[in-house]
C-alpha cells in the first residue's frame, strides 16, 4: 500500500458575526467541494483564509512536502477498503457514518507524509468534532501484524507548548473477513483481512486557549472529514451571546404580545 495518507475532507463553511454573516460564533463545516482535487496544503490555507473574518488566519503544513497533494474524494486504501458489493465505504461516500448517495465528497489527504497540521491566529479552538476514518495498511493482515495495527492520532496545542493528544483510534480487522457477502476486496480477488476503521465520529471540548489541530497517522492513510470547531456537536454551530440575547429580546416581545390579547 501506498504511504501514509492523512484525508481530512476539507469544505470549510464558516460562519461568523459580521456583515451579511450568521450571528454565529467562529465555526466551520470542512466539506470542501470548492476545492480542487489533488490540491495541497498551500491550496486548502489559501481557500480557509478566504472563509476567516477579519484578523483571522490559518497556516495548513503537512510533512509531506509542499508539493503534496492532500484533497481526493476517491482514495480506498488501494481497493482494500471493504464494503458490500464490493464498493468501498469511506468518508467520501458517508457523512457521520451515514452514506449520503450521489457523488463523492472531496476529502483531504497527506499522501506521503504522516499530519496534516493546523495553526489559527485570532481565534481558538474551544470544542471540535469531525469524521474520520483508518484506511487499511495490508502489510497488517490476519495472522501477520508485525509492524502493530494502523491508528489515528488527534493533537491540540495551546501557543507554542507541547502538542497534547487528545485521541487515539486503533484499526483492527474487519468482522467478518471471510465473508463473500460484507467483505469482498476492491482488488486482487479474495477476501479483504488487511486491519482498518470505517468512518467514525469523534466530538470534544477542549481546554482553553487551544490554537493548533493535528491529525496524525501511522503507519498508513487516515482521514477526516466534516471537521466543525466551536460546535456543539457535530456540524452545528455556537450561537454568538448576542444572538442569545436577540432570541431572547424577541421572546419577551412575544409574551407581551401574548399579554395585552389576554
Amino acid at each position: 500500500m501506498s504511504k501514509r495518507v492523512l484525508t481530512t475532507l476539507l469544505g470549510v463553511g464558516l460562519l461568523v458575526v459580521g456583515t451579511n454573516r450568521p450571528a454565529y460564533a467562529t465555526a466551520f463545516d470542512f466539506n470542501a467541494p470548492a476545492l480542487a482535487v489533488n490540491g495541497t496544503a498551500a491550496n486548502v490555507q489559501t481557500y480557509m483564509n478566504g472563509l476567516l473574518g477579519a484578523g483571522q488566519s490559518v497556516v495548513v503544513t503537512t510533512d509531506g512536502g509542499a508539493g503534496n497533494q492532500i484533497v481526493t474524494n476517491s482514495y480506498n486504501g488501494e481497493g482494500h477498503v471493504v464494503g458490500p458489493g464490493g464498493v468501498s465505504v469511506t468518508l467520501g461516500t458517508t457523512d457521520g457514518g451515514v452514506g449520503h448517495g450521489g457523488a463523492n465528497d472531496n476529502f483531504l489527504y497527506t499522501f506521503g507524509g504522516t499530519y496534516i497540521q493546523m495553526i489559527f491566529s485570532g481565534l481558538t479552538v474551544s470544542s471540535i468534532s469531525f469524521d474520520y476514518e483508518i484506511f487499511p495498511d495490508n502489510t497488517c493482515s490476519v495472522g501477520s501484524c508485525s509492524a502493530g495495527f494502523p491508528d489515528f492520532l488527534f493533537n491540540t496545542q495551546v501557543g507554542n507548548g507541547p502538542w497534547t493528544n487528545q485521541l487515539t483510534a486503533l484499526g483492527a480487522f474487519p468482522v467478518n473477513q471471510d465473508s463473500p457477502v460484507t467483505m469482498p476486496v476492491g482488488s486482487g480477488g479474495g477476501y479483504e483481512t488487511s486491519a482498518q476503521l470505517g468512518p467514525q465520529t469523534y466530538s470534544v471540548n477542549l481546554g482553553p486557549g487551544v490554537t493548533g489541530i493535528r491529525f496524525v497517522d501511522w503507519p498508513p492513510t487516515i482521514g477526516v472529514d466534516n471537521v466543525c470547531i466551536n460546535c456543539p456537536g457535530p456540524h452545528t454551530p455556537v450561537p454568538e451571546p448576542g444572538s442569545l440575547a436577540l432570541l431572547g429580546t424577541g421572546l419577551f416581545a412575544l409574551a407581551r404580545g401574548f399579554r395585552k390579547k389576554s
